[in-house]
């Protein structure tokens, strides 16, 4: 009954099945023709109505072969194919003779070949017409199910339906107590021999339960297992039936007619009991899918709203909106954990009102010492599931849940960094929702929304450190010039002053030296604390290590800028300082510059100078000396000059190598533009740039930059293929209309051989951000690769990074200094390197100066290293002497 069971039900693995049955036939029949072999009595026991009918030596040999041809395609041996064809016609050659000997009434001599046979009814030795039959079909299925080939595979298994079929009727016929069936010339196979019939075409169906015939009721699906159970059942209970009625009407309990009602009724019964159980099954498998249907269609929804959703409250808000108007459930909400640590507090939610028994039920701590299932989702922080909510009893909020139709509830919570920091709650109108696929879909929805949070805190990090200090909280340089350029605007409109103040803390550097730099990060701190109180945080900055930078708005005078400057400082460095144990005086040098026809970085930069002055002279404070008509004339000066200086060949490219963080090699270098006047020398490039940008001359010195570059780049590619060349592009160039035909002018017929790659600064994207993306995407198109330069100092380019079509992002020279003692600097490159990469961006970090920085850059994920650690500046043949030297040092 088991192996029937398995069998109907189509639960056997391939080739288990099979190959169990074809040992079992094999073992049957071997038994079967040793008797007869050695002489043993073979006759059937006298309650099979003593028909003297076995299985035949012939027979036993054809089914031995059939058997053993099993096994061996049941165990998928390429090289044993060929034998089960062979056997397979053996098999087949056997039956088909014994067939001819009964169609042309002739003995050929093979039915006692084996073994003799004295006590034959017919003629001797000689198997059944139907055995013969059998043996021919058996033979015929076994060499068709041999190929594997579709329609090879059905033929097989329609003559396995076939041969078994006629094992089956016989079988039935023992059973029923008739042997022989009142046909012409039939005459029965012995009842050993139907049964190894049937057996061995259930196996040959086995052999390829996933094709054919076979495989509808072979598959997983509910409406396959309900057929196999249907099968099952029709091929137990059907012939019961009939073996009930024969016995009835044979010891005359009642009439033919009666047992034929008898028969047709339990089977109607059993036929509607089989369509309710199968109406019942697919009914719950529509359920079930249904309720999967709905929790992917919440699963895909938050995935997108994953990819875009730039706030928490609004992720938790719309994730709830989904669960409720895509997935059809009553009620989600969202808590997280207190700043007491004490309960969930409701942050987000639909049909979850923060009524007083909720905020009650939300406590982790409940009066009655109870957990509820929220305190225990979040001291076990695994989901806490409840199927029947009609059966929490222990649950306060049971009686509410079945007033509002609530029938079943999930509790998830959210794990961020091993800590569990609040819970999301779902709840169903129905009982039994929460099933193991549901709770997998819903987990990995959690996770996408845990994702989402450490995507968005660590992008709202980076934002901040982008604006601000991370040591003293000021605004970071940026941040301070755009504050400056409202202020300016501000000023203007109002026809009110502005000054601008540049402090450096003196003799800082001996504090650091002499107490260590934790005692001058505190004095840092104090010092913005006691700047912020005087002049307010928001005109205050930092500018460097002990530069910082405020703005005084409303002083037209000197006088009054004087004044204020004075009151600040007396509040700064009145008092003395005390940091770790350690007490010390600080003073500082100030510049001021007054607001004229000027912008925020130049009004920046005359504060620097007068800074530079004063400090240079001794003075406490000094204002900026402008003297507009000296400037106009310097530039002008100077735009002439870099005219001559263009036509004079001037300029020249400097290289500085890239190194690959992890093998040491150089994997590029950056070309960087210099200018050597005869007048003037070596002019600094943070000079001369502005004035190029100004004057339009920037368009000729960027091409020629470009052709440059690209020309050295094909020739250091000769050596080394993988070498690229990066070329800075400055604001003037990008915002031409036509900068994208320039650069595939400059470059020569095939871009993508030069391997130039272009960086660009934050600030400089953020100008046309839609522009700058489309031209960056036919750029990247020619075969150019893209960089961010100084990332982490810009505006608000991290809201725009994910559209960007970037290759590298650079760090910023400014969070390179710090390391490797600044921990503030360590985080800061740690969460910009985990944020590049998950982006599928390569970072680079320029300003390495000493092996340390180096070294912690490669463990913290860095890419390539660029720095003067490594390499300065310089031109084309000694750079072409280092990438020689490098080769032959890898040699």
């Amino acid at each position: 009954m088991k192996i029937a069971r398995l069998v109907i039900l189509g639960q056997f693995a391939v080739p288990t099945f099979p190959l169990a049955a074809g040992a079992l036939l094999l073992a049957s029949a071997t038994l079967m023709l040793s008797r007869w072999l050695l002489g043993l009595d073979v006759s059937p026991p006298a309650p099979l109505h003593g028909a003297q009918m076995q299985m035949k030596a012939n027979a036993a040999f054809g089914f031995a072969c059939l058997a053993l041809g099993l096994v061996l395609l049941a165990r998928r041996t390429a090289p044993a194919l060929p034998i089960v064809f062979a056997l397979a016609a053996v098999a087949g050659l056997t039956g088909a003779l014994t067939g001819a000997e009964y169609l042309f009434d002739r003995n050929l001599g093979i039915d006692c070949l084996l073994a003799a046979d004295p006590g034959a009814m017919g003629p001797p030795g000689r198997m059944a017409p139907l055995a013969a039959l059998t043996l021919v079909l058996a033979g015929a299925a076994l060499a068709c199910a041999n190929g594997g080939v579709r329609r090879f595979v059905i033929a097989s298994q329609a003559l396995a339906i076939a041969f078994g079929s006629a094992g089956m009727a016989t079988l039935l016929g023992y059973l029923y107590g008739a042997p022989r069936m009142l046909f012409h010339a039939y005459e029965p196979m012995a009842l050993s021999t139907a049964i190894v019939t049937l057996l061995l075409a259930l196996a040959i169906l086995g052999l390829h339960p996933h094709a054919g015939v076979a495989a509808p009721i072979c598959s997983g699906t509910v409406a396959a297992r309900m057929g196999r159970r249907m099968l099952l059942s029709v091929s137990i209970t059907m012939p019961l039936f009939a073996w009930i009625r024969l016995r009835g009407e044979a010891m005359h309990l009642y009439s033919t007619e009666f047992g034929v009602s008898l028969v047709v009724t339990c089977s109607l019964l059993l036929m509607m009991a089989l369509i309710v159980a199968h109406t019942a099954i697919t009914n719950r498998a529509e359920t079930r899918i249904h309720y999967l249907n709905r929790v992917y269609s919440v699963l895909s929804e938050v995935n997108a709203l994953v990819a875009h959703v730039d706030d928490r409250a609004a992720l938790f808000e719309e994730a709830s909106r989904i669960a409720v108007e895509r997935g059809g459930f009553p009620r989600a909400w969202f808590g997280v954990l207190d700043a007491r640590g004490e309960a969930i507090e409701l942050v987000a939610g639909i049909n979850a009102a923060p009524d007083a028994a909720l905020l009650q039920r939300l406590s982790l701590y409940p009066a009655n010492g109870r957990p509820g299932p929220i305190a225990r989702a979040f001291g076990c922080a695994r989901p806490i599931v409840s199927n029947d909510v009609s059966r929490e009893l222990d649950d306060p909020s049971h009686a509410d849940m079945l007033a509002q139709g609530i029938r079943s509830y999930a509790v998830f919570p959210l794990i961020l960094d091993g800590k569990v920091i609040g819970i999301f709650k779902l709840h169903a109108e129905v009982p039994n929702f929460f099933h193991a696929e549901e709770l997998r879909l819903l987990n990995e929805l959690v996770g996408d929304i845990v994702f989402a949070i450490r995507h968005l805190e660590q992008r709202r990090q980076l934002d901040y450190l982008a604006y601000f200090d991370a040591l003293t909280g000021l605004a970071h340089p940026r941040l301070l010039e755009q504050r400056l350029n409202q202020a300016i605007a501000q000023s203007r409109r109002r026809g009110e002053g502005l000054a601008l103040a540049v402090l450096d803390l003196a003799a800082f550097k001996q504090i650091n030296d002499a107490f260590g730099r934790a005692v001058g990060d505190d004095a840092l701190k104090q010092f913005a604390r006691r700047l912020s109180e005087a002049a307010g945080e928001d005109q205050c900055a930092r500018l460097g290590s002990n530069l910082f930078a405020l703005t005084m708005p409303g002083l037209a005078l000197e006088t009054e800028a004087a004044a204020a400057y004075e009151r600040i400082a007396e509040h700064c460095f009145g008092r003395e300082f005390e940091a770790i144990g350690q007490r010390f005086a600080l003073s500082a040098f100030g510049g001021i510059a007054m607001l004229h026809d000027d912008d925020a970085k130049t009004m920046l930069a005359n504060a620097e100078t007068a800074l530079e002055r004063a400090r240079a002279l001794g003075q406490r404070c000094r204002f900026h000396d402008d003297d507009g008509d000296a400037r106009v004339a310097e530039r002008i000066k100077l735009h002439y000059q870099l005219a001559q200086g263009l036509e004079r060949a001037e300029f020249a490219l400097h290289y500085q190598a890239k190194i690959d963080a992890r093998s040491g090699e150089i994997s590029g270098v950056e070309a960087l533009l210099r200018w050597h006047n005869a007048e003037l020398g070596s002019v600094s490039p943070a000079r001369f740039i502005p004035v190029l940008e100004e004057t339009g001359l920037i368009d000729k010195v960027g091409d020629w930059v470009l052709r440059q570059a690209a020309a050295a780049s094909r020739h250091l590619r000769q050596s080394d293929p993988a070498l690229r060349i990066a070329v800075n592009v400055s604001a003037a160039q990008l915002l031409r209309p036509d900068f994208v035909a320039r650069v595939r002018a400059a470059l020569g017929p095939d871009p993508t051989e030069a391997g130039i790659d272009l960086e660009l600064t934050e600030s400089l994207l953020m100008t046309d951000i839609d522009g700058a993306i489309d031209k960056l995407r036919q750029l990247r198109a020619l075969g150019l690769r893209i960089a961010l330069d100084d990332f982490g100092t810009g505006y608000s380019s991290m809201a725009y990074l994910a559209r960007l079509p970037l290759d590298y992002l650079k760090i910023d020279r400014a969070f390179v200094t710090g390391l490797p003692d600044d921990p503030e600097s360590r985080t800061i490159i740690s969460s910009m390197i985990s944020l590049g990469h998950a982006l599928g961006l390569k970072i680079i970090a320029e300003g390495v100066e000493t092996g340390d920085q180096a070294g912690l850059l490669t463990a913290l994920g860095c890419d390539q290293l660029q720095g003067f650690y490594f390499a300065r500046p310089e031109p084309r043949a000694a750079l072409e002497e280092r990438l020689r030297a490098h080769e032959h040092a890898l040699v």
